[in-house]
């Protein structure tokens, strides 16, 4: 049975998302992972799926086994505790920034606008009938319930690497922009710009998402170990209309 899980995005991201930009987030692995395979170099991580019966239980590195449960012979008895917040074929319901409109307009409860529709600073809405009304007040994503989500992704693959590992190519579908506002997928010199996404823009917008306290364990100069998760929208389950 297909799993539906919900993912929180910032304003921004939503907008990204909105525009085709974004099509990959990464999270950070809670707990991190033991740095160095005992095999040499960094953990080659791949998806555990060696047990018979299981389908994709988890992921262990390729080298040595790191990440399965109980003794192995080279590769896998028992399962993986290196589990992802996602997998393949889960749908996600995106938590964003809300408001509930039901007071102001005609149609009752249920009747949702989002703070990504609207320019910074925006008071006024008069898209529902051209009447003016002040906005709703804006409420946090971690709040809202999946009723009012209006997007929708469908995950088409999960893997765990080091933040820095990040290539030009998925900084630019991670969904940057320069600050003056503009797509990088606009720009003319698409290998300079992919360079300019994945060593100038992506780090900071990285930290952004971070609490200052945690940047230690977790910025862009910690290198962490996380979750890449690709997606693909989708259109609103039928079970959730």
């Amino acid at each position: 049975m297909t799993a539906m899980k919900p993912i929180p995005f910032n304003t921004e991201m939503v907008r990204a998302i909105l525009d085709g930009r974004k099509t990959v987030t990464r999270r950070v692995v809670k707990p991190q992972l033991k740095t160095k395979c005992s095999h040499g170099g960094q953990h080659e991580f791949i998806q555990d799926d060696f047990i018979e019966g299981v389908n994709f239980t988890g992921f262990v590195c390729r080298k040595c086994g790191y990440g399965v449960c109980g003794p192995h012979f080279k590769f896998p008895v028992g399962t993986s505790w290196i589990r992802p917040p996602y997998r393949p074929g889960d749908i996600l319901y995106v938590r964003e920034t809300w408001g509930d409109y039901s007071e102001c307009q005609p149609g009752g409860a249920g009747y949702y606008l989002y703070r990504a529709d609207y320019p910074d600073g925006a008071e006024i809405d008069t898209s529902w009938d051209g009447v003016m009304y002040d906005l709703p007040r804006w409420r946090p994503s971690i709040h809202m319930p999946r009723e009012a989500a209006r997007i929708f992704l469908r995950v088409t693959d999960v893997r765990v690497e080091r933040l820095q590992d990040i290539t030009p190519e998925q900084a630019v579908k991670e969904g940057v922009i320069d600050p003056e506002n503009r797509p990088y997928i606009q720009y003319e010199r698409v290998g300079q710009l992919e360079w300019y996404a994945r060593n100038r823009l992506f780090p900071p917008l990285w930290d952004s998402t971070i609490n200052p306290a945690d940047r230690a364990l977790y910025g862009w100069d910690a290198n962490p170990w996380v979750w890449v998760i690709e997606f693909k929208r989708r259109e609103k389950p039928k079970e959730v209309s």
